[in-house]
């Protein structure tokens, strides 16, 4: 039998996370540690903390192999651990009074967090007891994020106890990096170990409508609720966690009261889990100084404190859950997130702890710095205008998580590293490298589909795909090898064919133009736009044949071009598309410069970016002008709605656009404008010089560069905006472009 001693002072593993002051992640973690150890039934644990208000018995005999001891430390040094230094000598004594009743038969000591690793060295240098440590909240990586370690001499004791150790256990790769480059640790005495998350996270206790699991096999599909609750089926923006400023509690309520002045009751709630009745108090009269209404607000429930809740609570709050919105200037690790993640839920975060490591802008969350209330508002907006972003998102941040939960193994680990110090192994314990997780995450959910469900779900498998050509197309497939998401080459009676099964797609435009509905494109709504449309599309390869049941396009194979086509053929080949003779049968978006006015105004009123307000009055007063003086244009014609250049195609010697179901009547204009704009981006042209010759190239397509060049500066304006709020930056050359149509003569 074999004795560990596993010191948690001040991570009373009983003592329910954020439940009461002083009590978080940290708790979790012992917690789970003594779980596990009661499941090692050849291991005795002596278990050391510290008593509390909460939890003052001295000793507490937990199953048949663990015991957890308690010491005093008065709440003077715990709130002022400056001051911890001069009781820490009565600290020791007590513990060595414990370990005085097992020191024969102590194997191994296991210590967390700064205080308890002290306790560690000093018990080893005293006894020669080996140990093991778990970093939490080192303090060069509180210094880094401008915050104050707990105590002024926390790092001094880190450089001592940290050294003598036999293994360094960590949460994050970032505290991986920190103790090896900072604290100078061997790289082979650091192991990530990860986190995992309760199995309420994973398999929910409640299904999305709110029913109790066990009383249904099947779960009701969300778009048929069955209950009328308003506040429960519409969705939430969600935070938990201590109630504490470096927590970012007040920039998230800040940036949702943002959102609420500009949508009002349309603003989805925020659900504020965490903390007692009095720290609930203290931060609502906190809340007051800027939000004068936060009464009222609770009472419509706009703002619901939850207050404590365990895992399955909040494991059923995160099934309503828009977007888990996470604020820290400081987190070791963050455990909220990847249980949020493992829910199929997306994160908004702060770049520390898990969401350094696991967070991607628009795959499965969104990054933002710390204090950054204007960005913070802008992601938040992203799911008020596409609520359906929150399922997509979330459906890979699940992905993500099973991979991580697949090289964790967090408490595997640590029992291979315990039976390896006790042993005295001095053969090097190899884990695979952590550090591939990242690369390897981030390509699967940048690959992943935004599904949309519930308007359909991806179905990607080649086989079934086989089966639906043959039986519908009457191909026998020598081969068929998928190319890339959602796309196969057949080999059949040596020809090719190209296959291509639609999928639900979000409607990205309503994140820069909320008007713009429908907020998602069902694969029906696409192969219809494809079929009627794209036949009428001139340059468009033409569909070989189609499948509405099963939304599957088939076209000959055709090659893509190894160089790109010089811009006047380009030209030439989108100046064969037939122009629309009433453009009101088609039930699609028209684009016309009076619309773009339009987004743009709407744009300019979400505040998408300071730079975009900058150049905004610029921009409309020369559209307005150009509105006034030109003559609208009673013509019209598809414009691609993709790019030109990634999409064109040579067959049989002719060139091609590739079919697609994004086209949309434009006026006539718009197509040219869209592949200048792509043009002078991609390549970098030197557009002055390009201009002299425009009349030319214009004239080859009916136009004048009266409407030419205005159309221009709408198409280029729109890509910034488009820029400008999904990935809240601007390309320099689009600038540039829009400056110089600013400044051109286009106006009599």
């Amino acid at each position: 039998m074999k004795t560990i001693a596993i010191i948690c002072l001040l991570g009373d593993p009983l003592l329910p996370a954020v439940s009461v002051p002083n009590s978080g992640g940290y708790n979790v973690d012992s917690l789970e540690l003594l779980e596990f150890m009661l499941t090692q039934k050849d291991w005795n644990c002596v278990f050391i903390t510290n008593k509390s208000d909460y939890m003052t018995e001295d000793k507490q005999i937990i199953g048949d192999n663990i015991t957890i001891y308690r010491v005093l430390i008065p709440d003077i040094y715990i709130k002022n651990q400056n001051l911890i230094s001069e009781y820490y000598p009565k600290i020791f004594e007590s513990i060595e009074d414990i370990l005085d009743l097992h020191n024969s038969r102590i194997d191994l000591v296991h210590s967390f967090y700064w205080l308890s690793g002290k306790v560690a060295y000093d018990i080893n240098k005293k006894y020669n007891i080996p140990y093991v440590h778990s970093a939490v909240s080192l303090s060069v990586d509180k210094l880094s994020c401008g915050e104050a370690p707990n105590c002024y001499f926390q790092f001094e004791w880190e450089k001592k106890f940290l050294k003598s150790a036999k293994y360094v256990m960590t949460i994050t790769d970032a505290e991986q990096r920190s103790l090896t480059k900072k604290y100078g640790i061997n790289p082979m005495k650091v192991v990530i170990v990860g986190r995992g998350v309760h199995k309420a996270f994973e398999y929910p206790i409640r299904t999305p409508d709110g029913i109790p699991s066990q009383l249904t096999n099947t779960v009701v599909n969300i778009s048929r609720p069955v209950t009328n609750a308003d506040f429960w089926n519409n969705g939430a923006f969600l935070y938990m966690g201590r109630l504490k400023r470096i927590k970012g509690i007040y920039y998230i309520v800040k940036a949702w009261y943002n959102l609420y002045m500009d949508y009002k009751e349309n603003t989805p709630p925020l659900w504020i889990v965490g903390g007692t009745p009095n720290e609930i108090e203290d931060v609502r009269n906190q809340i007051k100084k800027f939000v004068s209404e936060l009464q009222q607000l609770e009472s419509t429930q706009k703002v619901v404190w939850w207050g404590y809740l365990n895992p399955e609570g909040i494991s059923t709050l995160l099934l309503k859950t828009l977007v888990l919105v996470c604020h820290s200037k400081f987190e070791a690790g963050g455990r909220i997130i990847i249980e949020a993640m493992s829910s199929g839920t997306p994160i908004i975060s702060t770049p520390t702890g898990f969401g350094a490591d696991y967070i991607y802008d628009w795959c499965n969350g969104f990054l933002v710095p710390y204090a950054d209330e204007s960005l913070l508002t802008h992601r938040m907006r992203h799911f008020v205008i596409q609520p359906l972003l929150s399922n997509s998102l979330g459906n890979i941040a699940t992905q993500a998580y099973q991979r991580i939960k697949t090289r964790f193994n967090c408490y595997d680990k640590h029992i291979t590293l315990y039976n390896n110090v006790i042993s005295r192994n001095s053969n090097k314990i190899s884990f695979e490298n952590e550090n591939c997780i990242l690369s390897q995450i981030k390509a699967e959910v940048s690959a992943s589909r935004l599904t949309t469900y519930p308007y359909g779900k991806v179905m990607d498998d080649t086989n079934y795909i086989k089966k639906i050509i043959e039986i519908n197309f009457n191909i026998c497939c020598d081969s068929i090898v998928k190319i890339k998401q959602g796309i196969w080459v057949v080999d059949f009676a040596e020809k090719k064919l190209v296959v291509k099964k639609l999928t639900s797609k979000l409607n990205m435009q309503t994140l820069w133009c909320p008007s713009d509905n429908p907020v998602a494109f069902t694969p029906e709504t696409q192969l219809d736009k494809i079929v009627n449309i794209c036949s009428k599309y001139t340059p468009c390869f033409r569909i070989r044949e189609y499948c509405d049941v099963n939304s599957i396009i088939v076209a000959e194979y055709c090659t893509k071009l190894s160089t790109l086509p010089d811009f006047e053929t380009m030209l030439d080949c989108i100046s064969k598309q037939e122009k629309i003779t009433n453009v009101n049968d088609y039930k699609h978006l028209i684009l016309t410069r009076q619309s773009v006015l339009g987004k743009l105004c709407s744009a300019a009123n979400m505040k998408v970016s300071p730079l975009w307000r900058k150049i905004w009055d610029k921009i409309r007063q020369q559209f307005e002008s150009s509105l006034r003086l030109d003559k609208p244009t009673a013509d019209y014609g598809w414009c691609y709605g993709k790019s030109y250049i990634e999409h064109v195609v040579q067959y049989n010697g002719t060139i091609y656009l590739l079919p697609t179901e994004t086209v949309f009547p434009a006026e006539w204009g718009y197509d040219f404008a869209e592949l200048l704009t792509e043009y002078y981006l991609k390549l970098n042209w030197n557009i002055s010089d390009y201009m002299k010759s425009y009349d030319i190239t214009l004239a080859k397509v009916g136009l004048t560069s009266e409407v030419f060049l205005p159309v221009c500066l709408c198409s280029a304006s729109m890509c910034l905006l488009k820029k400008s709020v999904l990935q809240y930056s601007a390309d320099a050359r689009l600038l540039n472009l829009i400056d110089y149509l600013i400044n051109f003569k286009i106006l009599p």
